[in-house]
């Protein structure tokens, strides 16, 4: 046995990471029960490029994604969308004279780019196919209350909720859209018939809070704030941006909720377990900013995920390499399971739905995944295919679909794999708990070892479905490849498969 551990532990240290002596794991129930909204697991919908929302085979994976909520339009376009049309602005309607921002929406001769139309009658669509939430992202940067207004009853009067209504996207963002960070040029949100300073959006928030309060006095609302830090120039360049929480925190009127986007840079990590590590250490680092900083609100994080792209570290490499890796696939759940447990957090809505990056749930075209430290090979992922992600949050949802309540649970014993940056468990796990008081545990096995563990506090749980892969490396094209796996938890135990997800019920 001696030799066996060795022998593990030293081909665990050439992969850049290593694992600790463990016995059968126990469960520990440390946290307490978090109350989980049906909505709270959503998507971002945006698919600017397509596929269209009329295309039967999409709708029928996103019915298979079973989302709680559905972000509208969703991302920086809906700051230049018109709901009217489901296209880009032809002008800027708060200053017509100074237009959209040329370069997000038109290409470099000026031709107006054409998207992939989602008004509310497409989000109807998926209203009918889904039953998720709308969470409507309202333009408040190129079109008025007044057409707001218009687009809220519109919606209702489709037969969609509204329910959640979210105040812009991303406006503390100083330099975006033909700003220069370096040399502190502000750039179109920060314009000055845009939004030059945070007190001038929220004193406009104020005025939206209150005049759709007025028409939906049910409606919950959000506005932005914003987690920075001391590295990240976009921040720390910018007063506005700096000065924007404490803004916010004195001005806002008539809410209560906050909206977060955070990207762990996953792609700077030298190997997939590191860049596990150091995700969950920023999502961490959000948890203790929401606790220290935003006391007495309840957050929505309306986008989430790791970051796409590369350009920061090799402009010939545009895609985060780990992206579309199972490690990737098994880290989305690791966050949305995270997220939803803070029990501040009311919404997470994970971005995004389908794009052609493999960070994304659903590929819209065939995708490379690039090779990563790890693995030299690149891959090609078919168009309209699961991502890892898309795969892993599938999954997920057997677990978590019903659920009213969420906790963190924690495990003796533990595998602890060794990083550059600290140790991490090596198995993970979740529970919920449905309105008629069943459970169900959400399990991650992040080695490559199937320990046992002992269910002393989920003796009604028997059976266990299983979905692994040959590493948490492997790109995974489609969902044939992985390995599907069922057992029963015999005498109190169960033994999970290595580098796998796995649902107890």
């Amino acid at each position: 046995m001696g030799k066996m551990k060795r022998t593990i532990s030293i081909i665990c240290f050439c992969l850049g990471y290593g694992f600790t002596a463990y016995s059968t794991l126990k469960i520990v129930s440390s946290q307490p029960w978090n109350p989980l909204l049906q909505e709270a697991s959503g998507v971002n919908s945006q698919v600017a490029s397509g596929p269209s929302w009329h295309n039967s085979d999409f709708i029928n994976m996103l019915i298979e994604l079973k989302p709680g909520s559905i972000r509208y339009p969703g991302g920086a376009i809906g700051n230049y969308t018109d709901w009217r049309t489901g296209q880009y602005m032809q002008e800027d309607a708060r200053d017509p004279e100074n237009g959209p921002v040329l370069g997000v929406h038109k290409n470099a001769d000026s031709r107006l780019v054409r998207l992939n139309t989602f008004r509310p009658e497409e989000l109807k669509l998926a209203y009918d196919a889904t039953g998720a939430t709308p969470v409507y992202m309202v333009n408040m940067l190129t079109d008025t209350l007044g057409s707001t207004l218009e687009m809220l009853a519109h919606c209702k009067s489709l037969g969609l909720p509204v329910k959640y209504v979210e105040l812009g996207n991303e406006l503390y963002l100083t330099y975006f859209g033909g700003g220069d960070i370096a040399a502190n040029i502000p750039g179109d949100y920060a314009a000055p018939h845009h939004f030059p300073t945070a007190e001038s959006y929220a004193e406009e928030c104020n005025k939206w809070i209150s005049a759709i309060k007025e028409h939906y006095p049910e409606v919950k609302i959000g506005y932005l704030v914003v987690f920075g830090r001391s590295w990240e120039k976009w921040y720390t360049n910018s007063p506005r941006t700096l000065n924007w929480n404490r803004t916010m925190a004195s001005s806002i009127t008539g809410t209560d909720r906050v909206i977060i986007h955070h990207y762990a840079k996953i792609m700077y990590e030298p190997n997939i377990i590191s860049g596990i590590k150091s995700s969950l250490d920023e999502f961490n680092e959000v948890e203790r900013f929401i606790a220290d900083s935003l006391p007495g609100k309840k957050v929505w994080f309306t986008e989430y995920n790791v970051k796409d792209g590369m350009q920061e570290t090799n402009p010939e490499l545009p895609q985060n390499p780990w992206g579309g890796r199972w490690g990737h696939g098994i880290l989305t759940t690791m966050l949305t399971c995270h997220i939803t447990s803070i029990p501040q957090v009311e919404l997470a809505c994970i971005h995004n739905l389908c794009a052609d990056v493999a960070v994304a749930m659903i590929t819209f075209k065939a995708m490379k995944i690039y090779p990563c430290p790890e693995d030299n090979s690149s891959s090609i992922i078919c168009r309209m295919e699961y991502t890892a992600a898309g795969i892993a949050q599938k999954f997920l949802k057997k677990a978590s679909f019903d659920a009213v309540k969420i906790k963190r649970i924690s495990f003796t014993n533990n595998i602890v794999l060794e990083t550059s940056s600290g140790n991490l468990e090596g198995v993970s796990a979740y529970a919920f708990e449905n309105d008629k008081g069943e459970r169900k545990l959400y399990i991650v096995n992040l080695t490559d070892n199937s320990p046992n563990i002992e269910l002393t506090d989920f003796r009604e749980l028997t059976t266990v479905d299983h979905l692994s892969a040959s590493s948490l490396t492997e790109a995974v094209l489609d969902e044939v490849q992985l390995i599907p796996g069922k057992s029963t938890v015999r005498n109190n135990l169960l033994s999970i498969p290595r580098f796998s997800i796995s649902v107890v019920y």
